[in-house]
């Protein structure tokens, strides 16, 4: 974070609370006791050259249990967990691990897992 232009372009920036997502949160949690937050609203505008671009979504990918089209699927997880896991396994034994993730129930020996994770 020592870039100049990087730490000019922070000054620009500006972060608030959405007042929806405040809503949203109190309704699921407070009112329908919900153990978990399912929609989370949020906003976004951006001003560039003159010009003022927003966006507005009501469920974040991958964080709405209850809303199946913003679910991970195990091929969404298999993915993400390549990407991190990349620069530390070979990919032989990226796919075993994951082989064994997604099959936990059926892993008899769980070392077996946890060598393949730290060797």
């Amino acid at each position: 974070m020592e870039n100049p232009d990087i730490r000019q372009f922070m000054k620009k920036v500006r972060f608030e609370p959405y007042a929806k997502a405040a809503e949203a949160s109190y309704q699921e949690l407070v009112v329908d006791r919900k153990a978990y937050i399912n929609r989370r609203p949020s906003y976004v505008e951006v001003t560039a050259r003159g010009k003022v671009f927003t966006q507005e979504a009501e469920y974040a990918q991958w964080l709405s249990i209850e809303t199946p089209g913003f679910r991970a699927t195990d091929d969404d997880l298999a993915k993400k967990f390549k990407l991190n896991a990349a620069s530390l396994l070979k990919s032989a034994k990226l796919e075993t691990t994951i082989d064994m993730i997604l099959n936990l129930e059926e892993v008899t020996d769980i070392n077996t897992l946890i060598t393949s994770l730290i060797h």
